[in-house]
C-alpha cells in the first residue's frame, strides 16, 4: 500500500498524472493516477474507459490487476478549495505502505490531511475457487502394442491428467519411452508375462507427485498395479486391474488371489481408487447383487465389506458394464460417463474428474483469473521506460519516514515493485494446451476426428442400425491412416533434415521414460507433503552422514580487529552489482528476475542503497532470503552395454518401418551402425577411466 500522507505530495502525483496523460504510449495513458480536473464521478467514469481501451489494446480480456477508484470527501465544496489549494505546492511522492499487507492486495492510497479528503486506488482482491479438478480416462485397449500412433495422438491432444489402460498387451520387448516419447507422464506398466494378452498401465501426468507400490512377488500373475497419487496434500490410492473373460476353475483361483491383494495392499488411512475391466456383466451394480457364482459373490462381497461405490452407471460393451470405478469417497467425484471408444476397441472409454481441496491461497490478483496457477510475466515484453518513470517519482525518503520499521520497509518496497510490474509487464496467459505441449494435429485429421465423433453419437442412438456401424467403422479407418500419416511425416522430416543431433534425441526419447524424483519419506516411511518436513528431511538426513563435532573449540590468538561501526551503500555501488548480473529469467524465491533489475537499474538503484543501508544498519535479514529453490539432481550410473544392444534393434525397428525406397532403409541402417559402434567405443574409453580413477 502507498500512502500519500500531504497535500504537496498529493499535488505531485496529480501532477504526474496529467504528465502522463498526455503520453502516447497507451499503457503509460491508462495508468492509475486520477485526473485532478474532473469531479470524482467523473473521474471514475474515465478511468473505466482507459481500462477498457487496455483490454481491448492487450488483446487478452480482462486485465491482471484490477484498480477501483474511489474519492471520498466529507462535503464536495470543501474537497474542491482543497484541491485548488493543494495544486499550489510542488513537491514529490510520498510512498510508504503498511507491514502485513500482502502483495495481491496491496494498493495505492493518496491522502491530503488538511481536508480529510483522500484518493484510493486500490488492487482488489479475488477469491479463487477452494478446489482443484483433476480429470481422468480410462479404456479397454485390446493392445495398444499396434495402437502406438493412435495412443501418441490421445497422449498429446486431449488434456487429461490420468490414463489408465487395460488389456494392454505390452511385453518387455517394447520400452516405456515409445509409449511417451514427449516425456510428458509418469509411465506405470504392469505386463502380463504368462501368455498372450493382459497387462495394464497407467500414464499419469508428471505434474502430480506419485509414488508407486511394490506388489509381491506372489501376485505376479494377477494384471494389477498400484500408486499412490499426492495432490493438493492429499493422498489417493489407485489400483488399475484387470480381470480375463474365463469363469472356469483357473478364474476363482485369479479371483481369489485379486481379492488378497486388494485386501492387502488398500489404504486404511486415505482414499482408494479402483478402476479397470472386470468383465463380470452379470453384477448388478444398481442392487449390488449378482449371480451366486464364485467369481461374482468373491469381488462382490469385497466390494460391500470395503465400502466400495461403483460409479460407472452407463453400459461400456454391448449392454453390460464391464469397466468399473470403484472408490470409498463418492463426493470426490463430479463428472463420471463414458466415451467414443480407443481406436478399434470394442469397449467405450470413461472419463471422470474428481475435485480436491486446493492448498494455495483464495486471494488472486486477477479478477479475470479462474485457475489457482502462479503468474507469470512476459519479461521480455515489458514497458521498462514506464517502470522507469514510475519509480523516479517517488519519494524514497519518505518511504523510510512513514515506515519506521525495517520489515514495513522492506515489505512496502516489494508492494511497490510488485504493483508497478502488475501495471507494465504482460501477463503470459495460462492454458492447459500451453502448459501441456498439446500437438496440433492437421486439418484433415482434425475433421476425420470430429466426424468420428459426429458418427459415434449417431451409432449410440442407433444402435441397430448396420448403416451406421459401416460408416463409424470406415472412419475410425480413415483416421488410423491419417494418424501413422502424422506418425511417418515427423520420422521422414527428421530424416531429410539430415540433423545428426536431432536424429539422436528422437531415438533417445524412444529408449527410455525418465520418471520425475518421487515423493520423499521420513525414517518410518511416511510420505511427506509439507515442504517444511521435506527440508527437515533432508536436512536430518545430511546431519546424519556428517561427521559429529568433538565440542573443542581451538584457541585464537587475540587480534584487534577494528570494529565496523557503519556501511556506506552508494549508488554507484549499486549499479556495478546489478551489472554484474546475467539479464535472464532466472528467479529466486521472490519471482523477480536479474533482466528486471538491469533493464530499470537506473531508477531503482537509489532506491536500493538507501533501503540496504536501513537493514545492515540493524542487522535485519528479510525472511525471503532466508529461503532458496532446491532442485535435486539423480546422479544417473553409465550405460551399459545392453541399452546399446536394445537402441540399436529398436532404431532398426523404427528404419524399417520409415517410408521411402530401400536404399534410404539399407543407408540409414547402416549409418546406425557406425553411429553405435563409435558410440561403444567411446563408452567403453569413460568406464575404464572411471574405473582407474
Amino acid at each position: 500500500m502507498v500512502h500519500l500522507s500531504s497535500e504537496v505530495a498529493a499535488t505531485s502525483i496529480l501532477k504526474s498524472a496529467s504528465l502522463l496523460r498526455r503520453s502516447d504510449d497507451p499503457v503509460i495513458a491508462s495508468s492509475i493516477f486520477v485526473n485532478p480536473d474532473l469531479c470524482p464521478a467523473d473521474a471514475k467514469i474515465a478511468y473505466e474507459k482507459r481500462q477498457r481501451k487496455r483490454e481491448r489494446q492487450n488483446g487478452e480480456g480482462a486485465s491482471h490487476s484490477t484498480i477501483q477508484d474511489s474519492i471520498q470527501d466529507s462535503t464536495q465544496d470543501s474537497t474542491n478549495n482543497e484541491m485548488n489549494l493543494a495544486a499550489q505546492t510542488a513537491s514529490t511522492v510520498v510512498a510508504a505502505a503498511t507491514a502485513d499487507m500482502p502483495r495481491s492486495s496491496s494498493a495505492i492510497l493518496v491522502t491530503s490531511t488538511t481536508s480529510g479528503t483522500s484518493v484510493t486506488l486500490a488492487e482488489a482482491s479475488w477469491n479463487q475457487n477452494p478446489f482443484s479438478k483433476l480429470s481422468a480416462y480410462m479404456f479397454n485397449a485390446r493392445s495398444i502394442v499396434n495402437k502406438i500412433c493412435e495412443l501418441h495422438d490421445l497422449l498429446y491432444t486431449a488434456s487429461y491428467d490420468m490414463y489408465f489402460i487395460s488389456e494392454t498387451w505390452l511385453h518387455s520387448g517394447i520400452c516405456s519411452g515409445l509409449l511417451d516419447p514427449n516425456q510428458q507422464y509418469t509411465v506405470l506398466r504392469s505386463d502380463c508375462n504368462v501368455s498372450r494378452g493382459g497387462g495394464v498401465c497407467a500414464f499419469i501426468h508428471k505434474n502430480i507427485r506419485t509414488v508407486p507400490v511394490s506388489i509381491d512377488d506372489v501376485f505376479c500373475d494377477v494384471d494389477l498395479l498400484s500408486f499412490d497419487a499426492i495432490i493438493e496434500n492429499t493422498h489417493v490410492r489407485f489400483f488399475v486391474i484387470y480381470r480375463p473373460s474365463k469363469l472356469d476353475g483357473s478364474a476363482v483361483n485369479y479371483m481369489s488371489k485379486l481379492v488378497k491383494c486388494l485386501n492387502k495392499y488398500e489404504s486404511k488411512k486415505y482414499t482408494n481408487i479402483i478402476v479397470g475391466d472386470l468383465n463380470l456383466p452379470k453384477i448388478d451394480w444398481t442392487n449390488y447383487s449378482a449371480v451366486s457364482q464364485d467369481v461374482y459373490q468373491m469381488f462382490l462381497t469385497f466390494v460391500i465389506e470395503g465400502g466400495y461405490c461403483q460409479l460407472v452407471s452407463q453400459r461400456t460393451r454391448d449392454s453390460a458394464i464391464l469397466d468399473v470405478v470403484l472408490t470409498t469417497d463418492p463426493l470426490m467425484f463430479t463428472v463420471v460417463e463414458t466415451d467414443m471408444p480407443f481406436s478399434t476397441s470394442d469397449h467405450l472409454c470413461v472419463k471422470f474428474d474428481m475435485v480436491f481441496a486446493s492448498s494455495r491461497s483464495c486471494l488472486s490478483s486477477s479478477p479475470s483469473s479462474s485457475s489457482s496457477l502462479p503468474v507469470k510475466y512476459k519479461w521480455y515484453e515489458g514497458d521498462y521506460d514506464a517502470i522507469e518513470s514510475y519509480l523516479f517519482n517517488i519519494d524514497w525518503y519518505s518511504l523510510l519516514y512513514f515506515n519506521p520499521s525495517v520489515q514495513a520497509v522492506w515489505d512496502t518496497f516489494m508492494s511497490v515493485l510488485y504493483a508497478v510490474i502488475d501495471m507494465y509487464v504482460p501477463h503470459l496467459k495460462h492454458t492447459k494446451s500451453s502448459a501441456r505441449h498439446v500437438r496440433h494435429p492437421s486439418r484433415a485429421l482434425s475433421k476425420c476426428t470430429t466426424k468420428k465423433r459426429r458418427l459415434w453419437h449417431y451409432l449410440k442412438s442407433n444402435p441397430y442400425d448396420s448403416r451406421a456401424h459401416a460408416n463409424y467403422h470406415d472412419c475410425v479407418q480413415q483416421w488410423r491412416r491419417l494418424v501413422k500419416q502424422h506418425e511417418y511425416s515427423t520420422e521422414e522430416n527428421i530424416i531429410d533434415a539430415n540433423n545428426l543431433g536431432a536424429f539422436y534425441r528422437f531415438v533417445n526419447k524412444r529408449i527410455s521414460n525418465r520418471c520425475k524424483i518421487s515423493a520423499v519419506k521420513n525414517s518410518a516411511g511416511d510420505i511427506l507433503t509439507t515442504k517444511l518436513d521435506i527440508a527437515n528431511a533432508f536436512n536430518d538426513y545430511f546431519a546424519s552422514v556428517g561427521v559429529a563435532s568433538n565440542d573443542c573449540i581451538p584457541q585464537f590468538l587475540a587480534i584487534n580487529v577494528p570494529q565496523l561501526t557503519s556501511i556506506d551503500i552508494t549508488v554507484q555501488d549499486m549499479l556495478a552489482a546489478i551489472n554484474k548480473l546475467k539479464a535472464n529469467l532466472s528467479a529466486g524465491p521472490d519471482t523477480l528476475p536479474p533482466l528486471f533489475f538491469k533493464r530499470v537499474r537506473n531508477a531503482i538503484a537509489f532506491s536500493l542503497a538507501i533501503i540496504f543501508e536501513q537493514l545492515l544498519s540493524v542487522a535485519f535479514v528479510p525472511e525471503i532470503w532466508k529461503t532458496a529453490v532446491i532442485t535435486p539432481v539423480h546422479k544417473k550410473d553409465l550405460l551399459i552395454h545392453c541399452q546399446i544392444t536394445g537402441l540399436f534393434l529398436l532404431l532398426v525397428f523404427h528404419a524399417s518401418s520409415w517410408r521411402g525406397s530401400s536404399l534410404v532403409r539399407y543407408m540409414t541402417i547402416l549409418h546406425i551402425i557406425i553411429l553405435l559402434a563409435v558410440t561403444n567405443i567411446v563408452l567403453f574409453v569413460v568406464s575404464l577411466h572411471v574405473r582407474t580413477s
